[in-house]
């Protein structure tokens, strides 16, 4: 199967093409730079036809015209002849309707694309929500790119209108439009519903993006396993400035090691790094209900458990040549000692960000 797709280099365009490259498909482009010879026999050459490319935002109107209908046309005449099978998917806009000049410009494209009499040709036309994700374009086709930009680098927003727009994450658009090339068309189709698509009001979007730049180094949003707080996260540290996305995490030290909290969250809980001098002790206190999972990186060190309720004791050694999952107990003294000859480093789990004015750690008091 041979795929074309117009405006590769856009927003959309990019995102699909790198997809289908990675997964080994036979695709090819069409740009701005394309030659009129070129762009015949690539439209020749196609099995299915992504029209991807256009414009939503110009500052002189004529160029609505050269990049949504005249384009349009140029690919409609270049049908004309066109022998085999084809299927050709157009990404145009909810704001077809709109008395605007993109509005106008898009909804004389879909009219282009339905005059194509070929009994080989099937065209399907996506009336699509405002996309959002990487490789679109503060300021010009996506407002999150703009509000992302501009909140991340300390930029006024200025929201002249407060309303809800329904969003559509670039990924979920890309497996859409992957799978349109699975399904045989039998008539030309206009698909206006997509599953996915997140309504929202502006301004919760502003607040949970200065939300996000407000956050500490080490803490992720909360909930951030919603599948919508992922994706916007996603977006905003794309935008984010790449310096910003590097900071420092502060490190306790003491004489038996390093301590650093690493990353937290209400949702998931504490990852911590812990480092332990040769022949050094780190805990020798319990939990109540807090739950570790200890996970050596390097060096060898021994665990030593004793149950407060009946006073059994039980250890045993981990390296790094046999990594596993070692638990703290509820209710049961641990103890960690570095038996090796150099640093120790591990990294923790914990169900529960530590809380200094509740930490549920204690040590044990001899009666």
């Amino acid at each position: 199967m041979n795929i074309l797709i117009l405006g590769s280099n856009g927003f959309i365009g990019k995102n699909l093409h790198t997809h289908l490259k990675l997964k080994k498909k036979k695709v090819f482009s069409i740009t701005k730079k394309t030659s009129k010879k070129d762009f015949k026999l690539k439209v020749n050459k196609a099995d299915v036809i992504y029209h991807l490319a256009g414009s939503n935002r110009e500052k002189n109107d004529k160029n609505f015209h050269k990049n949504n209908v005249d384009l349009t046309k140029k690919l409609y005449d270049a049908m004309e002849h066109k022998r085999k099978n084809v299927k050709i998917i157009y990404a145009s806009t909810i704001h077809f309707n709109k008395d605007n000049i993109y509005g106008k410009t898009k909804k004389k494209s879909e009219n282009i694309l339905r005059k194509i009499n070929n009994k080989n040709t099937k065209v399907i036309i996506l009336r699509l929500p405002n996309i959002f994700g990487k490789w679109s374009k503060p300021n010009y086709n996506s407002a999150i790119a703009t509000f992302c930009y501009k909140i991340s680098r300390g930029l006024n927003v200025n929201l002249k209108i407060n309303k809800k727009i329904n969003l559509y994450y670039i990924d979920d658009l890309v497996n859409f439009l992957v799978g349109l090339l699975k399904i045989n068309f039998t008539t030309n189709k206009v698909i206006t519903h997509f599953k996915n698509v997140k309504q929202i009001n502006l301004k919760l979007i502003i607040d949970k993006l200065y939300y996000f730049k407000n956050l500490d180094c080490n803490e992720l949003p909360k909930n951030i396993s919603d599948s919508f707080i992922k994706k916007l996260y996603a977006t905003f540290i794309y935008f984010s400035p790449r310096k910003s996305l590097n900071c420092k995490i502060k490190k306790n030290i003491d004489e038996r090691g390093e301590f650093a909290e690493l990353v937290k969250s209400k949702k998931i809980g504490q990852f911590s790094f812990l480092k332990i001098y040769p022949n050094k002790i780190r805990g020798n206190h319990f939990h109540n209900t807090k739950i570790e999972y200890f996970f050596i990186l390097k060096g060898t060190v021994k665990f030593y458990y004793t149950d407060l309720y009946d006073n059994k004791k039980n250890s045993f050694t981990v390296n790094e040549q046999n990594i596993k999952r070692v638990v703290s107990i509820p209710g049961v003294l641990h103890k960690i000692k570095n038996i090796g000859n150099k640093d120790a480093l591990l990294v923790i789990w914990s169900n529960e960000i530590y809380d200094v004015n509740k930490p549920d750690t204690y040590n044990f008091i001899k009666k």
